[in-house]
């Protein structure tokens, strides 16, 4: 009789860890992390950042242009004669640097404006709801709400330059609300949002 009453209590511990379990688990995927806002701006506005970006885009394609223009003429300058390859000296000078930067809802600004070029935004509206790219220190992040879910889910990456100058963007988690997602649980939609990307 003694033994019933412990496999009794022992159950019902059990038990009830597990509903509370269950129970913060449902919350914490049904969450929302912090960061994840909605923008308040105007349609104005966001013509203006998306313009910002376009014109910031522009000054990028120049400065690739220039760079490439003086490589060119410090190659076409190696082949002259040597009493006019000394009238060439600004060909040899190095690529200036160039800095540029943008913000979050200026991304977001330019990739909603765009969206509506092809069907681009039918084909992500079968899978997300208010899609968003969100800037983080070291961090950024893919964040919309899956449809078929109904979960808020975020794709953190950590970018940084790699030897050759290219732009690496390693996964570090997926997050399913403020929960980090196993692999198993979205391994399925991997292709998907890869494709989307």
């Amino acid at each position: 009789m003694r033994w019933i009453r412990v496999l009794l209590r022992v159950a019902f511990i059990l038990l009830f860890s597990s509903i509370i379990t269950v129970v913060v688990t449902w919350f914490l995927l049904r969450g929302t992390p912090a960061w994840y806002r909605p923008q308040i701006i105007t349609a104005e506005q966001r013509r203006e950042a998306a313009a910002r970006v376009e014109d910031k885009l522009i000054h990028i394609y120049n400065w690739v242009a220039a760079t490439r223009a003086r490589r060119v003429r410090a190659e076409a300058s190696t082949k002259k004669a040597p009493s006019t390859a000394a009238y060439d000296f600004l060909a040899h000078e190095p690529a200036q640097p160039f800095q540029i930067s943008f913000t979050e809802t200026e991304l977001n600004a330019f990739f909603d404006k765009w969206a509506d070029v092809g069907d681009r935004r039918q084909i992500l509206a079968q899978y997300v709801q208010n899609p968003r790219l969100v800037l983080r220190d070291n961090q950024i992040i893919l964040v919309g709400t899956l449809k078929d879910l109904g979960l808020v889910v975020s794709v953190e990456f950590k970018p940084s330059i790699d030897a050759q100058g290219n732009l690496q963007t390693d996964l570090l988690r997926v997050v399913g609300g403020v929960l980090p997602l196993p692999d198993l649980i979205w391994a399925k939609r991997r292709k998907q949002i890869q494709g989307l990307l």
